[in-house]
């Protein structure tokens, strides 16, 4: 397939290099785009050659590689310690295909710097402009290697992905305390994600959308390969598990996608098992019974009422 790539403005990109070499801590929040520019080796090598600590949004999970040296994690509302402790010190945010919603900044509460500078490469004029951000308008792949080359041997100081690597390696740590298994009568929905995580082929993809379960499987499912993690997320699309799984695996049939729903999203659309049989379609479907709507009913007990 061909993907329309939108060429940035040189006199962006300079702006943006600039920015970039007056920063002592950037990091990059990698987004959806990157997935859909197909972007993951820029994405990459772009760290590594400016020594740039990443992190992703829920939508751009899988950007990246778990082993990934400048991989530091899911950042925002659901992410982890690691990623949302960089966010707070650093003073330049590189935001590359995402449009900086609630979840990814926590309505800004995860950004404390004064100073802190945006830039936001992205096809969409709109999002590109958010927050006072210095925009590139640019698909993430043209926009990433374009920026690069202009920066050329420009690194950040060792010091700052240091920190940052010390921080995802104590948080992969604390992660996989939680998945152990224990004594309890009945698993959390952590221990039910990482128990099928451990047992799963690198390639396998696991899919989500709403309730408790996004946050679980955005930390535990740390890709083993790429593209591997899909959600809805925009607006906790209840149904879409199912569904949204028997189109990834018409478009993947050789690997195994993996369906983690609760049971109100069940419910909903558990109607197209039966079509993922008459098309011969193979889903292994992890289903928690949480008893009823639970999440839902947490939400409206703790935040409504």
């Amino acid at each position: 397939h061909e993907i329309r790539r939108i060429v940035p403005d040189i006199n962006q990109i300079k702006k943006a290099m600039n920015l970039i070499k007056e920063s002592k801590k950037p990091m990059i929040i990698s987004g959806g785009g990157v997935l859909y520019s197909e972007a993951e080796k820029e994405l990459s090598d772009f760290a590594a050659r400016h020594n740039i600590p990443v992190v992703q949004t829920v939508m751009g999970f899988g950007s990246m590689l778990k082993d990934d040296p400048f991989n530091i994690g899911p950042v925002g509302g659901i992410g982890g310690r690691a990623a949302n402790e960089i966010a707070k010190k650093s003073d330049l945010i590189l935001a590359i295909g995402t449009k900086l919603g609630d979840f990814t900044t926590g309505s800004w509460a995860n950004f404390e710097n004064p100073n802190l500078k945006i830039i936001c490469i992205n096809t969409t004029r709109f999002d590109a402009n958010k927050h006072l951000a210095q925009p590139v308008i640019s698909d993430a792949k043209v926009g990433i290697t374009k920026l690069s080359e202009f920066l050329g041997d420009w690194k950040s100081d060792n010091s700052w992905i240091e920190f940052a690597r010390e921080g995802y390696k104590n948080w992969n740590e604390y992660i996989d305390k939680k998945i152990a298994p224990t004594n309890q009568e009945l698993p959390s929905y952590v221990q039910v994600v990482g128990t099928i995580y451990k047992k799963a082929d690198s390639t396998d993809i696991a899919v989500t959308a709403a309730g408790g379960l996004v946050g679980e499987v955005l930390q535990v499912w740390r890709p083993k390969s790429l593209n591997t993690h899909e959600t809805e997320w925009g607006f906790s699309c209840m149904g879409y598990e199912i569904a949204g799984a028997l189109g990834i695996k018409m478009a993947k049939p050789n690997q195994e996608v993996i369906v983690f729903c609760g049971d109100g999203s069940y419910l909903l659309w558990n109607s197209d098992i039966y079509s993922s049989v008459i098309y011969d379609k193979k889903l292994i479907i992890i289903l928690c019974d949480n008893g009823g709507h639970a999440v839902i009913n947490r939400l409206q007990l703790y935040k409504g009422g």
